[in-house]
């Protein structure tokens, strides 16, 4: 009998999305993790839900009084939205197929490719869920503003922005007041909602030996795309979301995702929905 094939590594535990695009790899496991997702993603796009809700939203595009309708925008939005995906679902197979030559470059290759596949899965969790998908964001300060204020919210508008850009978000600047530290965001983009909802409460710069009265707050509220600014300031008392310490260490600790974590310049570089 001939030789068995080689056995192919099987992808760690830690060579998930996230953590690839959040530190890269080109070896055998973050390839086949990436290929495993890729895989689960074109599996997905065949599956009996998405196909059903695919043909239910072209059927009802054949009702006669369908351009007239209520639901009108709804299954356009829908339509429009699983045809996006479809298409960076084939756009991921593309890229991936770069990562075959290797050479220069390919560790950011893995991190776009990462970042695509993870971006993708929460997109289509949230068609098949019928969620929104685009966000607003508005980055306030509930204090006195000063100037150690306007320091702490231009880091934390940066990163949002970095964080959008990086990740292909498209992003409309509604508000930007420096001197009042004002910041409202239009963020579209695949899982800009699911992703943004998490940031809601209060980011609050400190450092390990200092007391409260030197503590800078901020005040981050997100809607999904379409709610009134009525139900976005209706947490008026907002939970803690994440602390950040520089000194004597760097140090984040997120209270929503349940997280802390040394690499301060990666959170402030936009990653912050990678870590943990």
């Amino acid at each position: 009998a001939g030789a068995s094939p080689p056995a192919v590594a099987a992808p760690s535990a830690g060579a998930d999305l996230r953590a690839l695009a959040l530190d890269p790899a080109a070896d055998a496991p973050a390839r086949a993790a990436l290929q495993a997702a890729l895989a689960a993603s074109e599996q997905r796009l065949a599956g009996e839900d998405w196909q059903a809700l695919k043909h239910q939203a072209a059927a009802a595009m054949q009702a006669p009084d369908f351009w007239n309708g209520a639901d009108r925008q709804r299954v356009l939005d829908t339509l429009e939205r699983m045809d996006r995906i479809e298409n960076a679902v084939r756009g991921a197979d593309s890229l991936l197929q770069r990562l075959t030559g290797g050479g220069r470059g390919v560790l950011d290759v893995v991190r776009r490719l990462a970042l695509r596949l993870h971006l993708i899965g929460l997109a289509v969790d949230a068609v098949l869920a019928a969620e929104p998908e685009d966000a607003q964001l508005e980055l306030l300060s509930p204090d006195r503003v000063n100037a150690a204020t306007r320091a702490g919210f231009e880091r934390l508008a940066q990163m949002y922005l970095d964080w959008a850009q990086t990740r292909g978000m498209r992003v409309r600047t509604l508000e930007h007041d420096r001197d009042q530290a004002r910041l409202r965001l239009a963020i579209a983009g695949f899982g800009a909602w699911q992703t943004l909802r998490d940031e809601r409460g209060l980011h609050v710069f400190e450092r390990g030996d200092a007391n409260p009265a030197e503590r800078q707050r901020l005040h981050v509220r997100v809607t999904a795309d379409g709610v009134s600014g009525a139900a976005a300031a209706a947490d008026t008392e907002p939970r803690l979301c994440r602390r950040y310490q520089e000194q004597p260490t760097p140090l984040v600790r997120d209270a929503v995702r349940g997280w802390r974590s040394g690499r301060l310049d990666r959170v402030l570089g936009g990653d912050f929905d990678l870590i943990g």
